[in-house]
């Protein structure tokens, strides 16, 4: 009988570790952070709260956090990026001067009269354009400064100098 006992009490205190919720650290971690203001590292901790036990109590209730933090979250980065390109000023005029300079290089060649039905359907400018003869990233930067938009986003092929421009 105590044989019994002893084996009940190794099974049930077995089965009380087994049913930890993983996921309450980080969680606890996550609820402190975002009560500091500190949204990004309150996302982080209830990112990993969700890892470490997914259908936890703690991790449920994470995922919940997660998701009600969100906008505020996604508030505070498009803050922080206007604060970062706020002091950081563009070149613009260096690359606006570079673009220049490069136009007696770099041919434009216009592929009709007519607005490209490709480029309008894709909400670009109309009008489909090559910029050819100098570098790729020499072509970019002479349509770039045209108004143009790459048709096709992709780098290493013939469709690298095809651009959507205005008119």
């Amino acid at each position: 009988m105590l044989r019994v006992h002893v084996l009940a009490a190794v099974v049930l205190a077995g089965s009380v570790v087994g049913c930890t919720d993983k996921a309450e650290p980080e969680y606890a971690r996550c609820m402190d952070l975002e009560k500091r203001g500190e949204l990004v590292l309150a996302a982080r901790a209830c990112e990993a709260a969700i890892r470490q036990d997914p259908h936890s109590k703690s991790g449920v209730a994470a995922a919940g956090r997660l998701k009600s933090m969100q906008p505020a979250l996604d508030a505070q980065r498009a803050a922080e990026r206007r604060a970062y390109d706020d002091s950081h000023p563009s070149d613009d005029g260096a690359r606006a001067a570079k673009a220049a300079a490069l136009k007696s290089k770099v041919r434009v060649k216009s592929w009709g009269a007519e607005p490209d039905a490709e480029c309008s359907g894709k909400g670009l400018p109309p009008f489909r354009k090559s910029y050819e003869g100098g570098t790729f990233e020499e072509d970019e930067l002479v349509a770039e400064a045209d108004g143009c938009t790459h048709l096709f986003q992709r780098r290493g092929n013939m469709n690298d100098s095809v651009f959507c421009c205005p008119r």
